[in-house]
């Protein structure tokens, strides 16, 4: 089910590269350029030059918009994964308010979405898009066969201010370093501790083991981080 997912985002993707701003050349340079979140769900929207990408709190979804002024266009003819999830009623609400709202206001913190009336559809506040220090999971993990697995059993990734990388493979524990440029995150090959576990668990270490010691592209999907090789291959994300 989920390489099945994942085959279905790729495709998407791919669509919208291809795909021309159904509403023509009009579009922001920075006012709504960036990453949004929901202030009442987990429902994400990321507005880039015409083109608007999300998750509606089940479903990826993609499209176009255009802007002129303070006002906002939203193409109703998005294109969208087909899960389902037992939210339902409100991912439609959220994908359809964005579809319906006309004007925008947009502070660099907060983004409001209304409606051809003025009424409030969608209240939205920005996301960074800097990986900063903390505590990260990685649910999945690419298995090297141009497949993209869900792990049962996550890893941990701790990221320090000093440039120190630790955590857990779901066996053994392991430390190593990393540095941020940009957009680029490389990360240094790590040491691991030497408990011996399952065999799936030491063939997810292996994997994991294998990704690492290299330099990334990292970038902000909604609520968690993809990271990429040189040739955009999802290689694992976290959140």
């Amino acid at each position: 089910m989920k390489i099945l997912f994942y085959s279905i985002l790729a495709v998407m993707l791919l669509l919208s590269g291809c795909a021309t701003t159904e509403y023509g050349t009009n579009v922001p340079k920075t006012a709504l350029d960036g990453e949004w979140m929901s202030t009442t769900s987990k429902a994400t929207v990321r507005f880039d030059k015409g083109k608007i990408s999300g998750n509606d709190g089940c479903n990826q979804f993609i499209g176009s918009y255009a802007t002129q002024d303070n006002t906002l266009s939203v193409s109703d003819k998005m294109m969208s994964t087909m899960m389902a999830c037992p939210d339902m009623e409100n991912s439609t609400a959220f994908k359809n308010s964005l579809i319906n709202a006309k004007i925008y206001e947009n502070d660099g913190k907060k983004l409001l979405l209304l409606g051809g009336k003025g009424e409030s559809l969608i209240e939205l506040k920005a996301l960074s898009n800097t990986l900063k220090e903390g505590l990260y999971h990685i649910n999945h993990l690419n298995n090297g066969k141009q497949a993209v697995i869900t792990l049962q059993t996550p890893i941990s990734m701790q990221i320090q201010a000093d440039g120190k990388m630790f955590g857990d493979t779901g066996c053994n524990q392991y430390t190593t370093s990393y540095t941020i440029k940009g957009n680029q995150i490389t990360i240094g090959f790590p040491a691991t501790t030497r408990k011996l576990c399952s065999p799936e668990l030491m063939e997810q270490e292996k994997l994991w083991v294998n990704v690492l010691p290299k330099s990334f592209k990292i970038s902000r999907n909604g609520e968690k981080w993809e990271v990429r090789d040189a040739n955009g291959s999802l290689l694992f994300d976290m959140r």
